[in-house]
């Protein structure tokens, strides 16, 4: 049976409505699944976030609700948990949080199927964990100076994404946020020139003013998805750590 749930959000002064499509699994051939499985520590643990999303029709396609008996369970450092329905806006998905360490570690997620035969593992591994050394929260940084990002555990083998927020007041008396991403070797340092990347493209930028900084980090690895899942998908491990509060003074 397919079912479409619809809720109002009340955001003021606007009202967002939206309408979750969804599905029984048990209406659901294996051939006709797509798997999305997150595995993330954004918050330097003790526990890791684990998110799988079930859909037909791919990316943007039809949520699928697990029908009584069929089941999600994650197995990491020897202990397994059963993910859990949650209802996020316009998704459907299944949820857990597990204990993590710093190091390493694979994840496996299997599927259990009344009817069809079960999907088992799907595998990632949790990247080795990282700190941001530079910039550091309500630091003072310069426009006329390369913003310096630094993190241990450095990985000779890996990437970097760098995630970059700067807002800053106008000459109008209003606020202009930008945000970038860059990718970078994981060798442990990446400098942003803030003037060439966000500040020459604000216009009105009032110079009196000191501009608010955000930074954030991300390692990623990708995993095997278990063939069982006919449409495909992906899984993959991400640590993020992030450093807000940090002060961009305008040398004029």
């Amino acid at each position: 049976m397919s079912i479409q749930k619809c809720t109002v959000f009340l955001i003021v002064p606007f009202a967002i409505s939206g309408c979750l499509s969804s599905t029984e699994s048990d209406n659901i051939d294996n051939n006709a699944l797509w798997a999305s499985i997150k595995i993330e520590d954004r918050n330097a643990g003790p526990t890791a976030k684990v998110t799988a999303e079930l859909n037909v029709g791919g990316f943007s396609g039809t949520n699928v609700e697990l029908s009584d008996g069929e089941k999600l369970e994650v197995t990491v450092n020897g202990e397994t948990s059963e993910l859990k329905h949650d209802t996020d806006f316009l998704d459907i998905d299944y949820q857990t949080h597990v204990q993590v360490t710093r190091e390493v570690t694979l994840f496996t997620i299997d599927f259990y199927r009344n009817g069809e035969p079960d999907i088992l593992g799907s595998n990632v591994e949790l990247p080795l964990a990282f700190d941001i050394v530079e910039p550091e929260e309500e630091q003072r940084i310069f426009s006329d100076t390369p913003l310096s990002v630094q993190w241990n555990s450095a990985l000779s083998d890996s990437e970097m994404k760098v995630n970059v927020s700067v807002s800053c007041g106008t000459s109008t008396g209003g606020t202009v946020a930008l945000a970038k991403d860059f990718m970078t070797a994981d060798d442990g340092n990446y400098n942003v020139n803030l003037n060439t990347a966000f500040l020459n493209e604000i216009q009105d930028l009032d110079r009196e003013q000191s501009c608010d900084v955000e930074v954030e980090l991300l390692r990623r690895s990708e995993g095997s998805l278990a063939d069982g899942y006919g449409e495909g998908g992906e899984i993959v491990a991400l640590r993020a750590r992030k450093v807000d509060e940090i002060t961009l003074v305008i040398n004029n």
